[in-house]
């Protein structure tokens, strides 16, 4: 971040101008920075609008090359992004250019996940990111369609994003003002009133607007993932052992398996209440015989001994002939159990062998997700489906090896003439995913022929030619693989950690981690004018390493070397946080009543704590009433400090900035 204070900004060189080179460039001009580019032929145009302005320089020549970078000016760069689909060339380039710049900011694009942990362990200050692994969520939400618009995985803690159309059945929402809804496990990120759809701000809104139904709602919330059968086992054995505890293990036992495992169950039971029947009876027929040899007898008995104990044409001992028939039941219920576990154990062991040679053929009939195309993008979307219990069909032109995806039926050939074969006709969606922006816009429009009522999600690598197919068909989203990595590759540029991606109405939003650092723009300042001022929602704070992270953290929260910051960031709040630029401070507050000398100081910490002000300033204004806070705030800011000085006992309101830019206005320092 230190770079925003810098008049001119250090230039972003890029090897290799292909879509998602061209993609970077366009974001990374936006951002204000200079552009270099380093590609291995002159190109004669450019796929992507705009990329001749975005680019400052533009060298010809091969990235692995020392001379090459060195022509390209690698010495002057703040960071370089190797964004070529030659993975082979661009970790070549990344070593190479580590050693003519060792400061540099190095973003590599590298489906490689083991080797690039180890190339930023020994190189450090760089970022790998893969293509198919950073929009494929987006990707699987825009198929499923549901309110679930992002999912992240943060220190142990699962998170989601949702979008929602509130409903009559909605009541924790519909009615309440908006800051109520902001809880100890939810943030609003975005409002809109009913029909009327606005890019996402997460600040835009007005906290005290009630909500309404049929409003918009945007917000991300922490929410329990359900526990894994392992978890589940692990909790039980740390549990003490008692009755209670014994009947409720027998009962999930019961309940949770099927029919197989309840007559598993009974009979075990019974063949149990024989053996300690024949014990018991054995016992008392023969007092002299202990009670080991009355359950050896009745073990034997059972484990198909009758033909040892009276094969013999006299008997040894007496026995009676309703205990000689006992005897013989034992032994023939020992025989059935120990029959029917052998032939359990035998279609067990040959399901397990044919598993290993056989796919599962079964193709959902309805309400499934159809992936056509099994490239890298597809395999991880697929596999996503699966994971999310989703029932899914993959299309593939091409043969897949069984281990590829296991879980999954996979139809093999021409995709056009296996769309009826995946049942188009009654999915609830289909993608199209395959490398052919062209291909996929007819597999598309084949679909909506099939099925006029299915979401279409079509890859198309052309931006702009992705908004021109939305217009083709009912419930489609077209959506680029290089425009949605693009904006995570342009923020690696500036130094930020990108976690992942999710897309929230039309637009994308990174999961971004800071590191406070000396003389950045984050140092120092209340953290509700870093996310108030750049557009940023923060979801996770940590004070240091050693100490606990804290979801959703209070805006009055001062920022300091070494604090962990993991924000929501639109591509324009990082380029307000690259730059230093806030957006404009529109309110004031003027106090117009206090009830008490207590509700005076405790107004007074309330002013000092929110908004920064020197806490005698504070307290000085309460002197002579009403009066106005000096102190410009943002809205938000406004709207809380007037709610928590009126729970204390001061009576104040929130009112217009008298001075657009402050100009006139005393300062609260």
């Amino acid at each position: 971040m230190n770079e925003s204070q810098d008049a001119s900004p250090k230039a972003v060189l890029i090897c290799g101008l292909g879509l998602l080179g061209q993609h970077c460039a366009v974001v990374l001009k936006e951002l204000g920075i200079p552009v270099y580019g380093l590609h291995d032929v002159e190109p004669t145009s450019w796929e992507t609008e705009g990329v001749s302005e975005a680019l400052d320089r533009l060298t010809v020549g091969d990235c692995r090359r020392h001379s090459a970078l060195e022509r390209a000016g690698i010495a002057t760069c703040r960071a370089v992004l190797f964004t070529s689909s030659d993975e082979r060339a661009n970790i070549s380039g990344a070593l190479a250019a580590r050693s003519l710049n060792p400061g540099v900011r190095l973003v590599i694009r590298s489906s490689q996940t083991n080797l690039n942990e180890r190339l930023d362990q020994r190189l450090g200050n760089l970022m790998a990111l893969d293509i198919a692994e950073l929009p494929a969520t987006a990707f699987t939400l825009a198929a499923i369609g549901d309110e679930t618009v992002g999912l992240l995985s943060l220190d142990g803690a699962f998170l989601r994003v949702v979008e929602k159309r509130v409903g009559p059945g909605d009541h924790w929402a519909a009615g309440r003002e908006l800051h109520h809804l902001d809880t100890r496990w939810r943030r609003v990120l975005d409002h809109n009133s009913a029909g009327n759809r606005t890019p996402v701000d997460f600040h835009g809104w007005d906290p005290g607007e009630p909500v309404q139904r049929g409003d918009l709602l945007s917000y991300i919330e922490l929410y329990q993932p359900t526990r894994t059968p392992e978890s589940a086992r692990d909790t039980e054995r740390r549990a003490p052992l008692s009755w209670s505890s014994i009947r409720a293990r027998l009962g999930r036992l019961w309940s949770g398996g099927g029919q197989v495992r309840r007559i598993a169950l009974l009979t075990a039971a019974a063949l149990i209440l024989i053996h300690v029947t024949g014990v018991i009876l054995y016992k008392i027929q023969y007092p002299e015989t202990t009670l080991l040899d009355a359950f050896n007898i009745a073990t034997v008995l059972i484990f198909d001994g009758y033909s040892n104990m009276f094969a013999q044409l006299k008997l040894p001992f007496h026995i009676s002939l309703w205990m000689l028939l006992f005897s013989l039941m034992m032994t023939m219920s020992g025989a059935v159990v120990m029959g029917m576990l052998y032939a359990f154990l035998t279609a067990r062991v040959l399901s397990a062998r044919l598993d290993f040679r056989r796919r599962p053929t079964r193709v959902p009939r309805s309400r499934h997700v159809v992936v056509i195309g099994m490239g890298p993008l597809g395999r991880r979307v697929a596999g996503l489906l699966a994971d999310l219990d989703q029932s899914v069909v993959a299309v593939s032109g091409v043969g897949l090896d069984h281990s590829v995806l296991p879980r999954i039926p996979v139809i093999t050939g021409e995709p056009r003439e296996n769309l009826a074969k995946a049942n188009c006709a009654s999915a609830s969606s289909v993608m199209a995913l395959t490398d052919d922006d062209v291909s996929n816009l007819e597999l598309a429009l084949m679909s909506a022929q099939m099925n006029e009522n299915c979401r279409l999600v079509v890859r198309t690598d052309d931006a702009e030619f992705g908004r021109s197919v939305m217009a083709l068909a009912p419930h489609t989203h077209a959506m680029s693989v290089y425009a949605l990595s693009a904006e995570a590759f342009a923020a690696g540029a500036l130094g930020e950690n990108i976690l992942n991606l999710l897309r929230l109405g039309h637009e994308t939003i990174l999961t971004t981690e800071f590191i406070v650092e000396p003389g950045d723009t984050f140092d120092g300042r209340l953290l509700g004018d870093v996310t108030c001022g750049y557009g940023l929602a923060a979801i996770v704070f940590q004070r240091s390493t050693s100490d606990p992270v804290e979801f959703f953290p209070p805006e009055d929260i001062r920022l300091e070397v070494g604090n962990r910051l993991v924000v929501l960031a639109t591509i324009g709040g990082l380029q307000n946080a690259e730059h230093g630029v806030t957006a404009q401070r529109t309110h004031q507050i003027r106090v117009l009543k206090v009830h008490s000398e207590d509700a005076a100081f405790e107004g007074a910490r309330a002013i000092s704590r929110i908004t920064g002000c020197n806490l005698g300033a504070a307290g000085a204004l309460f002197g002579e009433l009403p009066a106005i806070l000096p102190q410009l705030l943002f809205r938000h800011q406004a709207r809380r400090l007037a709610r928590e000085l009126g729970m204390i006992g001061v009576n104040a309101e929130v009112v217009p900035a008298q001075s657009p830019a402050g100009a006139g206005i005393p300062s609260c320092d």
